[in-house]
């Protein structure tokens, strides 16, 4: 099971990077908090990366209703693109 959510992560971690390409933003750097979820999101983005601890505990609040169970199907199939 675990496997199974991974690669619906490692998926939308492409779909993004290519969605972030074609937009061709000039000048992009990509803010992520010191979280390994957030660093992997961000692995296949073409940009200069910055790690910030202050954005470590944003998500911890901001969607509070979901568990992973129910975000992976449900967010990870739809990725942009």
């Amino acid at each position: 099971m675990l496997t199974l959510h991974y690669n619906y992560f490692v998926q939308y971690a492409r779909k993004l990077a290519e969605y972030i390409e074609e937009e061709c933003i000039n000048d992009l750097t990509v803010w992520t908090s010191e979280l390994k979820r957030t660093k992997q999101t961000a692995e296949f983005i073409h940009a200069p990366q910055v790690n910030w601890k202050a954005l470590n505990e944003i998500n911890a609040v901001s969607c509070p209703m979901f568990v992973n169970k129910e975000v992976c199907p449900n967010f990870f199939l739809r990725a942009p693109g």
